[in-house]
């Protein structure tokens, strides 16, 4: 009978930091191309919606992503899987709960948008789902070194 031995991740707090700015640096670049395909052409714009985008995606990786984070990795869930599923969790409930009133807590009574608007909120939220998972795989790649 064959056996498989877990792979065991390990990190440091520089390899943590270069991988917040890899999140960053890449989450800036989704804004700048969400900006590119809604019509903008200025460079000047585009550096600038680059820039922003980056700082404030590290400010939401550390304020929302760093608590699971820490708890994932002491759980032992280090994996990249993990990783990338966790982040596209995090941005669809995110965007959904933006689009949609809090997940309709605090939709108005009887707006005849609500349908709309989830329907919108998941169609746009797998596409920033789908954009969260590469950033998440790739920040865990950057994160960890795998022993074993």
């Amino acid at each position: 009978m064959e056996r498989r031995i877990a792979a065991f991740y390990v990190t440091s707090l520089d390899r943590v930091g270069l991988a917040l700015g890899a999140g960053g640096l890449l989450s800036g670049f989704v804004v700048m191309l969400m900006m590119a395909t809604g019509g903008q052409r200025d460079p000047v714009a585009l550096g600038l919606g680059w820039l922003l985008g980056a700082i404030f995606a590290m400010l939401g990786i550390v304020a929302v992503a760093g608590p699971v984070w820490v708890a994932l990795h002491f759980a032992g869930r280090r994996g990249p899987v993990a990783a990338a599923l966790t982040a596209a969790a995090a941005a669809m409930l995110l965007l959904a709960g933006g689009q949609t009133g809090g997940l309709g807590a605090f939709a108005p009574p009887g707006d005849a948008a609500t349908g709309y608007r989830w329907i919108s909120a998941i169609a746009t939220g797998l596409l920033v789902a789908v954009a969260a998972a590469a950033i998440g795989w790739a920040m865990q790649k950057i994160a960890y070194r795998r022993l074993m």
